[in-house]
């Protein structure tokens, strides 16, 4: 059965469009449909769904819809949404660490927030294997061979290219330490104002409990502005809580663990390279690379 090109769907698609016979044929179900991807499409939809962290998602969704369930079980689910409140507890938030952070800072802390659900963590046997490979190719046609060759990530390309132009290795440290230390700061920076949303969500929770109190005890005399002034007293609390203790302080903690995994992986590319250019031997960088692995798995590190 001949297939053409389908305009209508969209870039990356491949889509049969069968002869006329096959307008008698049952339909296929959906995971049958003649729905072709290129071999690059593919590899590039595999990094992506590789690249979920599905241990943030599924945390966070677990921990709401727990919520969500013992509050739908407890009764009217809808004594839970207060307005004022909300706005009370997200606006305010939103301004306080306003006044305390620029706007750079803000928006880089939604570029580094994106890695707690999205990042590709690098797997350092890999790594390992590919500086042991570049060591064997520089002892054979020597630190000029180690141009436009492939790299597993952005840092080891840089330091590929300090080694292979010949500069100095006092130079090749200090560039990437530098690249490192800054790498850690946007992480710190991101951490912190997750933290100060944590932080600063509570203390609004605590303020919305005030206007509420003031709103009740101003009141009264009137039995009707008494549950509007206690809601607002008691669910910009729940708000305030919620943000900070199921949202904030985990996706604060994610973050570290980033930092701290790409920190790691970045001192082994710099021990590796440095090694390379020093012309040690893969056999003795191995014996120094492997103690970046856990001990069970030092014993399948590539020769």
């Amino acid at each position: 059965m001949a297939c053409r090109l389908d305009p209508s769907v969209s870039a990356g698609a491949r889509q049969c469009a069968c002869d006329p016979l096959s307008l008698f044929q049952p339909p296929l179900p959906w995971h049958a449909k003649c729905i072709q991807l290129s071999g690059l499409e593919q590899a590039k939809l595999l990094e992506e769904l590789a690249s979920v962290d599905l241990t943030t998602i599924t945390g966070l969704a677990g921990a709401l819809g727990v919520l969500f369930l013992a509050v739908f079980l407890g009764g009217d689910p809808g004594l839970f949404l207060d307005l004022p409140s909300l706005l009370l507890v997200l606006g305010g938030t939103a301004f306080v660490v306003m006044i305390k952070f620029g706007a750079p800072q803000l928006l880089g802390a939604l570029e580094v927030a994106a890695q707690a659900f999205v990042y590709r963590p690098e797997d350092p046997a890999r790594v390992i294997a590919r500086l042991l490979e570049l060591a064997g190719l520089t002892r054979h046609g020597g630190l000029q061979t180690l141009r436009n060759q492939a790299s597993p990530n952005r840092f080891m390309a840089e330091g590929l290219k300090l080694v292979a132009e010949g500069h100095a290795p006092e130079l090749l440290h200090q560039t990437l330490e530098k690249d490192r230390l800054l790498t850690l700061e946007r992480h710190e920076w991101g951490q912190r104002i997750i933290l100060a949303i944590a932080e600063a969500a509570p203390a609004m929770g605590l303020v919305g409990t005030l206007v509420g109190l003031v709103q009740m005890l101003g009141n009264l005399g009137d039995p009707r502005s008494l549950g509007p002034g206690m809601a607002i007293a008691l669910l910009s609390t729940f708000y305030g809580v919620l943000l900070a203790h199921m949202v904030c302080y985990p996706l604060a903690e994610k973050l570290r663990l980033r930092a701290a995994q790409q920190s790691l992986m970045q001192s082994l590319v710099i021990d590796g390279l440095l090694a390379i250019q020093a012309g040690q031997s893969p056999r003795i960088m191995q014996d120094a690379l492997q103690r970046y692995l856990p001990e069970g798995q030092r014993r399948v590190a590539p020769v």
